[in-house]
């Protein structure tokens, strides 16, 4: 493999890849100060949800029952604030 410098896309596309995640971060501390630790965990436990949703929805996935239960599932397993204990 033959190494060669970083081109201006490909650095700004990185840069780019590498914010959203630490916004992700930033917000997620700014909403402990709004809300509690419970509440705030749960909102970030049903992000692979919203993004089963809105795949479906805008990209024009499929989205099986299996996927959807699954779902169902994880999220009920991450927080179990979500079933009432």
């Amino acid at each position: 493999m033959r190494r060669r410098p970083l081109s201006l896309a490909v650095l700004s596309r990185s840069v780019l890849a590498g914010l959203f995640p630490a916004a992700g971060i930033a917000l997620f501390f700014s909403a402990l100060k709004l809300t509690s630790v419970a509440v705030a965990t749960v909102i970030g436990a049903f992000q692979p949800a919203l993004v089963l949703v809105v795949a479906g929805r805008f990209f024009g996935e499929r989205v099986g029952w299996r996927v959807a239960v699954r779902t169902v599932v994880s999220v009920l397993r991450c927080c179990p604030d979500a079933r009432g204990n």
